[in-house]
């Protein structure tokens, strides 16, 4: 009969003795809702759930609240204690989710970092004392792992299931949104609609001002020197876009870039950011300065069939090798991605453009996605900086680019602020450096490359 594994369509197959058995089938049905690892409902008899509670808020007025709660820097500690210890690990946890709700409380694993709890009759203020405890119980708990002990913090993201608000995919859709709005973790976002109405005026603004920019020539490029730890005098710099409001106020940059991802705009400025930059790369280098840009992309771009052949020919025009370009695209949308990806960097290197993976190291498994690619380069994520001074991030992030080196990739570290991490960073063997300390931003392509030290 039809059936869903972990969200995929299968069909399963059922082999019985001819007599019925009632045991058996309830034994059949309950395996079928839950998941092997941890022993909550699966997502896919959670979803039911999700609709069954619907039903009831439209025909019955019971609201009920929706919580998901991730566990913070997931693939980073999948990436210490590995797959076998991750699974107790989460085993371990849903035992303590168990534990801390009350029976009528429906608890799933929602996916591979995440769980999902619906707390019917329940609004979301209600709620925020419960999960906040959760918080602090799961903070302060030592779990046992690879014969170690692991602690681990949530994100958990709130929003209402009501007669107003029935619709399951966008309920799902708010939490999500409110596990984005989680910068640090360990935290709670309720679900504010008066919040996001305001975010929907401002979403129309900016798409309108990213519309006019574009029009009007109204963006621009700074640089950024990406600096050699180990000997290379090459001038390196990345691209940043940057837009000024009418007031003249800079704009933050994921605001417009989202802004124009909403409008359907995305290419059109990834094309203008190019253009611009490929212009200023053929005067700097005309003043006998051998310099290669960085340069970000969209998903958009990524999946543009006739991205290379436009930039073949502005290389042609501004009479520019290719090797003067590195075009770089965040990790989690060349995972998305991942075919348009490959034949893009097949296409690239055709070129001779250098090609690489920005914010690094924060999917599930990120070295399987570098053996369908031609990566020239390997931009780290900037959170693998946040507790480097500790020995054991210290260790994980050198066996990281100790990895990468070994495959052929040079690694770049960005968000260097100080002096000491720049020190740290030098003995993990990381090949490019860039940050505040070293040199903001600037109009300019002006860094002094052959400055020792």
């Amino acid at each position: 009969s039809p059936a869903t594994y972990d969200g995929e369509p299968c069909i399963q197959v059922v082999i019985r003795a001819e007599q019925d058995n009632a045991e058996l089938e309830e034994k059949l049905r309950e395996i079928s809702t839950q998941d092997l690892v941890t022993g909550l409902y699966n997502r896919s008899y959670f979803l039911e759930l999700l609709d069954h509670a619907a039903e009831r808020a439209v025909h019955g007025g019971q609201a009920s609240t929706l919580a998901l709660m991730r566990i913070d820097r997931y693939a980073s500690l999948l990436g210490e204690i590995g797959v076998a210890d991750i699974d107790l690990l989460l085993a371990d946890c849903a035992a303590l989710l168990r534990n801390h709700f009350n029976d009528q409380v429906q608890l799933a694993r929602f996916s591979d970092d995440s769980f999902a709890a619906l707390l019917p009759g329940r609004q979301p203020e209600a709620c925020a004392d419960i999960l906040q405890q959760l918080l602090k119980l799961v903070e302060n708990h030592l779990f046992e792992a690879a014969k170690r002990t692991v602690q681990i913090t949530l994100s958990v993201g709130v929003a209402g299931l009501n007669e107003r608000n029935n619709k399951v995919d966008v309920v799902m859709d708010r939490v999500h949104r409110c596990l984005e709005k989680i910068t640090d973790g360990n935290a709670i976002k309720i679900y504010d609609p008066t919040e996001e109405l305001a975010a929907a005026a401002s979403r129309g603004d900016m798409q309108a001002l990213v519309r006019h920019a574009l029009e009007t020539n109204g963006f621009m490029l700074q640089f950024q020197p990406v600096i050699s730890l180990h000997g290379d005098k090459r001038e390196n710099y990345e691209v940043f876009i940057r837009l000024n409001n009418s007031q003249g106020e800079p704009v933050p940059p994921m605001e417009f870039l989202s802004a124009a991802q909403e409008a359907g705009v995305a290419i059109r400025l990834d094309r203008w950011m190019l253009l611009n930059a490929v212009r200023q790369l053929a005067e700097h280098r005309n003043n006998n300065h051998d310099t290669r840009l960085f340069i970000n992309l969209s998903a958009s771009s990524l999946q543009d069939p006739a991205l290379l052949q436009w930039l073949s020919t502005a290389l042609k025009a501004a009479r520019l090798p290719g090797n003067a370009l590195v075009l770089q695209f965040a990790e989690g949308d060349v995972v998305t991605y991942l075919k348009h990806a490959k034949l893009l960097t097949q296409g690239l290197a055709q070129l001779h453009c250098g090609v690489s993976i920005s914010k690094f190291g924060c999917t599930l498994n990120p070295f399987n996605t570098l053996r369908h690619l031609h990566v020239d380069f390997i931009r780290i994520d900037g959170s693998f900086l946040n507790e480097i001074n500790e020995e054991e991030p210290f260790e994980n992030l050198k066996t990281m680019i100790t990895t990468l080196h070994s495959q052929a990739k040079l690694t770049i570290m960005p968000h260097v602020d100080n002096a000491s991490m720049l020190t740290t960073l030098w003995q993990t063997g990381v090949n490019y450096v860039q940050g505040q300390y070293l040199q903001p931003p600037t109009a300019r392509m002006d860094y002094d490359f052959n400055t020792e030290g």
